[in-house]
């Protein structure tokens, strides 16, 4: 019976060598997981216009219309109509920052920091596995970041050769 249960410390019990990998494939894990999500948290998250600037808003819509209407110019722009109004007099705030505007540098920092210690995890014989996975992870949270401007980068490319392929310039 003594065989089977080795009398051992809480210390060891605790397997050390495991905690770089693990901490590393959470914090990837999490980075990537927010990472995909970013578009839905930010508009969930954002704060909404504050009541002033959407008043603001509105009256000078109205405005405009109203004078586009008595000067009986139907193609009147901004520029134009604001001559007529001391809206544009109006001392402009900047917008306040909010956290939702440094959520990309959040979710970057988060995935460095599984990368770190995936790599850490990786540099272990026993968790090489944990820490490749928390590596790989960490950096497909930072390429998810720009993964919508990598494709629209990639469908504009794509129409512009068609364009031009159609107008008989060959690559």
């Amino acid at each position: 019976m003594s065989d089977i249960k080795k009398d051992s410390t809480t210390a060891d019990q605790l397997d050390s060598r495991h905690n770089f990998a693990l901490v590393g494939l959470l914090m990837a894990l999490f980075s990537f997981c927010l990472s995909v999500t970013t578009p839905w948290v930010i508009d969930e998250f954002s704060p909404p216009p504050k009541i002033e600037d959407v008043a603001i808003d509105k009256s000078v819509s109205i405005a405009n219309s109203v004078l586009v209407y008595l000067l009986g110019e139907a193609s009147e722009t901004e520029e134009n109509v604001s001559e007529y109004s001391d809206v544009d007099d109006i001392v402009e705030n900047k917008p306040e920052k909010h956290w939702t505007d440094y959520l990309s540098l959040i979710v970057i920092v988060i995935a460095l920091g599984g990368i770190i210690n995936g790599v850490l995890g990786f540099m272990r014989e026993s968790t090489r596995v944990i820490g490749g996975i928390a590596i790989f992870f960490g950096i497909s949270a930072i390429v998810a970041q720009y993964m919508m401007i990598m494709f629209a980068m990639l469908i504009f490319i794509i129409l512009i050769v068609g364009i031009l392929n159609s107008f008989g310039v060959s690559f």
